[in-house]
């Protein structure tokens, strides 16, 4: 049995060309990138996880064309992620 996360994100297929590893725009190819941290108290874009937790994710912002990636940086909310909105595929 295979799990999938649906309802969260897109997952990207190559996670290495994302702006978060490349420093480079995806869309355009500018190095002109911002990363934006959620702090805890910014509520945007947060994921719940459970009855009080949250999955922060972190905004790579193109400073030339807007385009705009969010990542799940902690490995332990990717784990919460999982078994919250993962779902059992035959």
């Amino acid at each position: 049995m295979k799990t999938q996360c649906i309802g969260v994100s897109i997952y990207h297929k190559n996670r290495r060309r994302g702006m978060k590893n490349t420093g480079k725009c995806t869309k355009c190819n500018s190095t002109d990138v911002v990363k934006v941290e959620n702090r805890l108290g910014q509520q945007f874009d947060n994921i719940k996880i459970g009855f009080m937790g949250i999955a922060e994710v972190g905004k790579y912002i193109c400073c030339d064309c807007g385009f705009i990636e969010d990542w799940v940086e902690s490995s332990f909310d990717l784990k919460k992620l999982k078994e919250r909105y993962g779902v059992e595929t035959d």
